[in-house]
């Protein structure tokens, strides 16, 4: 999403997701500071470009997709080359030196087949460096391939509920919606270049506030191309990155 895309402007849009459960027993996982979200994501590849809190949720907008944090769990989004499994180990550190007895009771990993999975970095490059390094830290864990009769993209998942007497498995529901080949005029909206003030245009050109009236946009405007948006409302959201450039569009 930012303007370090590559000689070829190639940029892998397809996003990784984590999302961990925890039991802390009345804890809450916000109190995570800011200068242990800043080591966790530098081992990433991403950093914070800005910041939004609502009552029950932290957001964050990433110069590689989204950050967020609830009482009980996280969400976060990379995209590009990111290599966001690597800041497990740190993450489950700093949750044993921040809470007692800390709890995980839920671990999702997922993401769509990447277009070029030789310019990622281990423990990225093939599902089963990913496979691999998720089996030495969850055994029990599970993996779920879907892929359409039609299509060359491929779904992965990996999941790991931990059994617990006292666990509290998350009811929430997310939908996750994938683009491809967006038409010119739609990719010139995600442009500065389209644009006299590039962020109040943007914004209205994009019809971004109409897709949930009441939340509260975070976004970021990505220079020369590039857009990534969190929509914020109480401990409902909605994330949007996309990926302009013609040869490789994805939102």
């Amino acid at each position: 999403m930012n303007s370090t895309i590559g000689v070829d402007d190639f940029f892998e849009g397809a996003e990784k997701v984590l999302e961990v459960w925890y039991n802390l027993s009345g804890k809450d996982l916000r109190s995570i500071s800011r200068n242990d979200w800043d080591e966790i994501l530098k081992i990433i590849g991403a950093k914070i470009m800005s910041t939004y809190s609502t009552d029950t949720m932290d957001s964050y907008v990433l110069s590689e997709s989204s950050l967020f944090v609830w009482p009980d769990h996280f969400l976060i989004k990379t995209c590009g080359v990111t290599t966001l499994l690597s800041s497990y180990p740190l993450i489950s550190q700093i949750i044993a030196k921040s809470y007692s007895l800390p709890e995980l009771t839920q671990f999702y990993y997922s993401h769509k087949s990447f277009t070029r999975p030789d310019s990622q970095f281990h423990p990225h490059q093939t599902l089963d460096q990913e496979k691999k390094f998720l089996n030495q830290h969850f055994p029990n864990g599970n993996w779920h391939s879907f892929r359409h009769n039609d299509s060359k993209s491929e779904w992965s998942v990996f999941t790991y509920i931990a059994e617990l007497k006292c666990a509290r498995v998350g009811n929430d529901i997310s939908t996750e919606i994938m683009m491809y080949g967006l038409s010119t005029n739609c990719l010139d909206i995600f442009s500065r270049n389209t644009y006299k003030n590039p962020e109040l245009d943007m914004r209205v050109c994009s019809k971004m506030g109409d897709l949930l009236p009441a939340a509260v946009l975070d976004d970021v405007l990505f220079d020369p191309y590039g857009y990534s948006v969190n929509g914020n409302m109480c401990s409902t959201y909605f994330t949007i990155h996309v990926t302009p450039q013609p040869s490789c569009s994805y939102a």
